[in-house]
């Protein structure tokens, strides 16, 4: 699990997966879903590198976690350091899934759909809601250039699950061609391999501008599926 973002687009000097929701922090409700799913045997999270000493004690008393292993400059290099982490602490996984720690409102359901998904010819599989607003190109005044269609366009979300040699040679590769991917599944998709979508949830909202905590806030006390590490 990634935790290792700066939140550079929130104000205050805490990590998002650190900040306070409904009374726990932002990282434990992806904990208890990734815990709570019977697919899930480790979990390794990547946090900043400063904090990690502060942090190793009580990620590691949470079901399943294996490690706690610091961050690198980037999304892509903490997925680097955490995928090493991973070939130490279960060596023998096949499917290795990636979640955003800043999606505190996955719920096992959606992480199982994920990793079941990982099957036949499909080498990954992520989770994702189709675009239903319209579409518009903007240039830098704010300009509307033109319309795009949405049609066959989705969101991507995460978790997202690849068969373990996959996930590591997408990497491997990107790294060496000097990309900067925006997500697993864009790595593994240049490099050959075939991912598939499955329904996520509308719920699945990432923390990423001021705002998001307070929406997020906001869902936990709609009806609708448990989300756990939800005080009851």
């Amino acid at each position: 699990m990634l935790a290792a973002g700066r939140s550079e687009r929130l104000a205050g000097s805490v990590p998002k997966p650190f900040l306070s929701l409904g009374g726990r922090r932002v990282v434990d409700y992806s904990l208890a879903a990734l815990g709570d799913a019977p697919s899930i045997d480790s979990i390794v999270v990547v946090v900043p590198e400063d904090l990690r000493h502060a942090l190793e004690g009580d990620l590691l008393a949470a079901p399943k976690v294996a490690a706690v292993v610091a961050g690198g400059p980037s999304r892509q290099g903490s997925l680097v350091l955490g995928l090493a982490s991973v070939a130490r602490v279960a060596a023998t996984a096949g499917v290795v899934a990636v979640h955003d720690a800043a999606r505190p409102l996955v719920t096992p359901g959606i992480v199982e759909a994920v990793v079941g998904a990982v099957a036949g010819e499909f080498d990954g599989a992520i989770a994702a809601i189709p675009l239903d607003d319209a579409v518009k190109e903007v240039g830098d005044a704010g300009a509307i250039l033109g319309l795009r269609s949405r049609v066959g366009l989705w969101r991507a979300q995460t978790p997202q699950a690849f068969r373990r040699d996959c996930i590591e040679v997408s990497v491997k590769q990107a790294v060496a061609d000097g990309l900067a991917c925006d997500d697993c599944s864009e790595m593994a998709t240049r490099a050959g391999y075939r991912v598939r979508v499955v329904i996520g949830s509308v719920r699945n909202i990432k923390i990423t501008r001021p705002g998001d905590i307070e929406l997020c806030q906001a869902l936990l006390a709609l009806p609708g599926p448990p989300v756990p590490g939800q005080p009851g």
